[in-house]
């Protein structure tokens, strides 16, 4: 890929970012040190109750997870004031608040499906994703949680079956993310806040790799589109593709390979270093690649002072795009449970990737990733 000095490309991105070589200036921003915020779990999702009582047998949802008018495919039960499970409306069944008791202004807090109806809560959710996520009664973390779930999700599709590539249900994760770092940041913020903590709690390939191109998927593109806030959509939505898709080339490799807990031999580091070319081969079957796009899933793995691979490619030979996913996938790496180790806290993370710097990773880009994860308060 050109470099993106001169490469026409340069063009979308404003004199006042201060990261892309070559003809950008530095320039200052707002910095806070506002930590803080909750750590919610992925698990809240379907949050079971565990007491011996019949309610044990029934997951709690939200009611807010409910499209009124739409047909739902699982039976809905509500409990009593004496802690005994009823049933609301059959399965098959237009939900129709209102008729069932409560409308959207008085909804309860929760009600219940049974446990062997998880399976068609997810589907439900999936189908009826941008309207579950556009409910007035959804908040941020509730957002990000269906977010974050039915994204894993469907990227997993994907990445186990990669000669099957389909991308449209990807894409819709994609745009409804980007809407969502423009319209609400908070719910970003939640997001973030699960995708730190299930870093380090899968360790195993291919769960790991496709949890990890999640995550750099996410924090690559909330990067890019906050400093670039006048990218224009359609070019922010690929290249956020190629984010969530920078590591495909990975499940190509032999299990034993990824998962290996010692020293790995030549033919091991060989054929490691070609998952890079491999995932540009893969997407570039199925979907028209930009250079930035090939670069991005081609070149996440170079570094600035030519030791990466698979090119050995320099600094002037890296769009800011492709240096971005270059450190988001080291730092995540570091954080992330592996078969040989485990995660590093986010502060060790973080000086590991500055004492790459400059021969690894740009130090301007590094820096505002730092002002903009302080800024929105993501660590």
């Amino acid at each position: 890929m050109e470099s993106s000095r001169g490469n026409g490309f340069d063009i979308h991105v404003p004199s006042r970012m201060p990261l892309s070589p070559g003809r950008n200036t530095d320039a200052s921003g707002k910095q806070t040190d506002r930590l803080g915020g909750r750590v919610r779990s992925l698990a809240r999702l379907l949050n079971p109750w565990t007491s011996h009582s019949p309610v044990s047998y029934y997951y709690a949802i939200p009611p807010c997870w409910l499209c009124p008018g739409k047909r739902i495919p699982f039976a809905l039960y509500g409990r009593s004031l004496s802690g005994e499970m009823v049933h609301l409306l059959p399965p098959h069944r237009v939900y129709n608040p209102v008729g069932d008791g409560h409308d959207r202004e008085t909804e309860p807090s929760r009600v219940f499906i049974r446990k062997d109806s998880a399976p068609d809560l997810i589907s439900y959710l999936d189908s009826n994703l941008d309207e579950v996520v556009d409910h007035p009664h959804m908040d941020a973390a509730g957002k990000a949680e269906v977010f974050y779930y039915l994204a894993y999700r469907r990227l997993e599709a994907v990445y186990r079956s990669p000669g099957r590539l389909v991308l449209t249900d990807v894409k819709q994760i994609i745009a409804l993310m980007i809407e969502q770092i423009i319209t609400c940041p908070e719910t970003l913020q939640q997001v973030y806040e699960l995708a730190q903590k299930n870093a380090g709690r899968i360790a195993e390939h291919p769960r790991s790799t496709i949890l990890h191109s999640l995550n750099v998927g996410i924090l690559s593109t909330f990067f890019v589109t906050t400093v670039l806030a006048h990218l224009p959509r359609g070019i922010a939505e690929e290249i956020a593709l190629a984010y969530f898709f920078h590591n495909i080339g990975m499940m190509l490799l032999p299990r034993d390979v990824v998962n290996h807990r010692g020293d790995l031999n030549d033919r091991a580091w060989s054929l490691i270093r070609q998952h890079p070319r491999w995932g540009v081969e893969i997407m570039g079957r199925r979907y028209p690649l930009t250079p930035e796009m090939g670069g991005i899933i081609g070149g996440h793995h170079e570094r600035l002072d030519g030791t990466g691979y698979p090119g050995a490619l320099t600094s002037h030979d890296l769009h800011f795009f492709v240096k971005t996913c270059a450190v988001m996938d080291t730092l995540h790496a570091l954080i992330s449970r592996r078969s040989y180790r485990g995660p590093l806290p986010l502060a060790e993370a973080l000086r590991e990737v500055r004492h790459r710097i400059p021969q690894g990773y740009d130090p301007r880009i590094f820096s505002q990733i730092i002002r903009v994860f302080r800024e929105y308060r993501l660590f």
